[in-house]
């Protein structure tokens, strides 16, 4: 799996079956925000999945709901997406941080 980000070097590395693409960005330090503790509400941990999405679970209802048509163009929600099956090419964007 490997997670882009604009601001770092990409980090690539192996997670297990089951982790959610939010614990695998931290597992192999990169940095997806979140405010909800991963309960699909923020939607502030949104990446865009550019390839391997076959390798990770089916959007549920929840995520469907917050992130609408964007679903159809890669986008999940870190917190919700999980590795179903080998994840090695499984590539995920993470978009640049807003300034605060």
């Amino acid at each position: 799996m490997t997670f882009v980000d604009p601001e770092l070097s990409p980090l690539t590395g192996n997670v297990q079956p089951g982790t959610s693409l939010l614990n695998a960005a931290m597992q192999l330090g990169a940095l997806v925000r979140t405010t909800c503790g991963g309960f699909a509400r923020c939607h502030e941990c949104r990446v865009t999945v550019s390839a391997g999405a076959e390798a990770l679970s089916v959007p549920q209802p929840d995520e469907e709901q917050v992130l609408g048509a964007g679903i159809h163009q890669g986008a999940r929600l870190s917190c919700q997406a999980r590795v179903v099956r080998d994840g090695h090419d499984v590539v995920v964007l993470i978009p640049p941080r807003r300034a605060s």
